[in-house]
Formats: structure tokens, sequence, C-alpha cells
């Protein structure tokens, strides 16, 4: 009886243990599937981000292109005004790559730690 009885605790401590352990690894797995969610975003950003900035350079070539037509013309306001807009454009671009730069960086560091809180959990 007592033999009966050890066994049943056992089997009983062991499906516990077993069940826990499965809801555990759902949970990790819904975890997984956001995590997947949000670096799939995070790349679409990125994609939309570089798109700007793709934009903004065909801009810079328009506005030179500009630029030599009135320096061939002779009209200073016309040249004034082409270089204002290719130095707009320019520092558009410029911000635009630091902030595509920044979010690579912090999508990285953010990658490494559910990493590591994965490997220490």
């Amino acid at each position: 009886m007592l033999k009966t009885f050890a066994v049943v605790a056992a089997l009983a401590i062991s499906a516990a243990h077993s069940a826990s352990a499965q809801s555990d690894s759902a949970r990790d797995r819904r975890d997984l599937r956001a995590d997947k969610r949000e670096l799939v975003g995070d790349r679409h950003e990125l994609r939309a981000d570089h798109r700007e900035v793709a934009s903004d350079r065909r801009d810079i070539r328009k506005d030179t292109r500009s630029l030599r037509a009135a320096r061939a013309a002779g009209d200073t306001a016309a040249v004034r005004a082409a270089r204002r807009d290719i130095r707009k454009d320019t520092r558009d671009v410029k911000s635009d790559v630091r902030d595509i730069k920044k979010d690579r960086v912090d999508a990285r560091r953010d990658h490494r730690e559910l990493r590591r809180d994965r490997k220490s959990s």
C-alpha cells in the first residue's frame, strides 16, 4: 500500500511539473511571436525611413540640376534659392540617416537584452 502511494504521489508530482513546464514553454512561444512581430514592425519602419531618404536624395539631384541651369542662365536669385533648397534637403538626409542609425542601434540593444533575459530564465 505504501509503495503504491509513493508511486502515485511521484506520478502526480511529475504530472504537475510537466504541466508547469508546458505552460512555461507556451508562454515562451507567445513571447517569441510577440518579439518577432515587433522586429518585423521595426524592419518596416526602417524601410519607410530609407524610402524617405531616397526621396530626399532625389530632391537634391533635382535641385542640383536646377542650380546648374540657373548658373548657365545667369539668374543669381534662382542660384541662391537652389542652394538653399539643397542645404535644406541635405540637412534632412543627414538627420534621417542619423535617426535610422540610432533606431538600428536601439533595436540591436533591445534584441540582445531579450536574448540575455531568455538565457538567464
